[in-house]
């Protein structure tokens, strides 16, 4: 910010210099029309050259997004996957019959109660609820998988079969991080005590055919429960972190240089329907000639600002720094 009111009190300060040094000049009324003429030859040439450079710069960048947006996609669907185990795993009776006051609780009486909440209260309410609740993990990872159901309207709405793919913003996928982790804690701590043995096998099925998707295999029937723990912490550890970066990436604004010559296009354009006034409208030669000089200042000052981006735009052109695959 600071660079940029720096750079543009120098633009100002040039622009008056030149307005000054120009002060003595006195046009005839040809002299005027062929600078008129030069100024708005000199400007289309300039605005075309502009416009092809900008726009093919911006096409590249969209086409950099988009196929960023094609990886993003793709966690997408392992995303919406994931958050049907978790309401596949929240409606299992007997997985939480290992906590059977936190999903009681939750489920009638804290409905929507958040981790976030749950985590912020003060430590008189914070022990009350955790004794109501029969403890601290339990319902913490309970209340993490519902997060991870981002608030649906509706089990239909969650699961009729178009609903693939949805745009998560860096909020959303900042939370279903720390969500992913609760669980895991859970499941971790208490991995003696779980299990998935006596879950109805069209839950399990519905979560086994979730899990196909997301890793291209079939879960291992002999430790459902280790591989869902790993699943989460993948999610957490790995998918998750690279979808906010490639998010990161898409909604990022445009690099400095891309206002800086939208800055030095937009006042070409200006001093172009500037001289095309001057040279269309009827006035006395002093104040066209008064006019034609500040015109001619903020051309000269203009381009030279251009000349000086363009040179700090290229050292920037040429170093590659983008992460192109994670």
């Amino acid at each position: 910010m600071k660079t940029t009111v720096f750079k543009y009190i120098i633009y100002l300060v040039l622009t008056i210099i030149v307005i000054w040094s120009l002060n003595g000049v006195r046009l005839t009324l040809e002299h005027a029309n062929d600078l008129i003429n030069l100024i708005v030859s000199i400007t289309s040439i300039t605005i075309a050259i502009l416009v092809t450079f900008f726009f093919s710069k911006l096409f590249a960048e969209r086409q950099d997004r988009v196929q960023r947006k094609a990886n993003i996609d793709e966690y997408s669907k392992k995303v919406m996957a994931l958050r049907k185990i978790a309401h596949r795993i929240m409606g299992d009776y007997e997985f939480w019959k290992f906590a059977p006051k936190a999903k009681q609780n939750l489920d009638k009486k804290y409905t929507d109660l958040t981790v976030e909440q749950f985590r912020s209260q003060k430590w008189e309410d914070y022990d009350k609820l955790t004794k109501e609740l029969d403890g601290e993990l339990a319902p913490q990872a309970y209340m993490a998988l519902r997060g991870l159901l981002n608030n649906e309207e509706s089990d239909f709405e969650f699961y009729k079969s178009f609903n693939k793919l949805k745009n998560y913003s860096l909020s959303e996928i900042g939370r279903f991080i720390e969500y992913c982790g609760f669980f895991w804690a859970f499941c971790d701590e208490y991995k003696q005590d779980l299990t998935f043995d006596n879950t109805s096998s069209y839950y399990l099925n519905k979560m086994k055919e979730q899990y196909a998707k997301i890793k291209g295999r079939k879960i291992d029937d002999s430790k459902v429960l280790i591989e869902i723990m790993n699943l989460f912490s993948d999610f957490q550890e790995r998918i998750f972190p690279e979808m906010y970066f490639l998010t990161e990436q898409n909604q990022r604004r445009l690099p400095v240089h891309f206002t800086w010559i939208i800055v030095n296009l937009v006042i070409y354009i200006a001093i172009m329907i500037g001289a095309l006034y001057l040279y269309l409208l009827p006035m006395c030669i002093w104040a066209k000639s008064a006019l034609l000089l500040i015109l001619t200042s903020l051309l000269l000052v203009n381009t030279i600002d251009l000349i000086v981006g363009l040179f700090m735009i290229i050292p920037r052109e040429l170093r590659i720094n983008e992460v192109y695959k994670i």
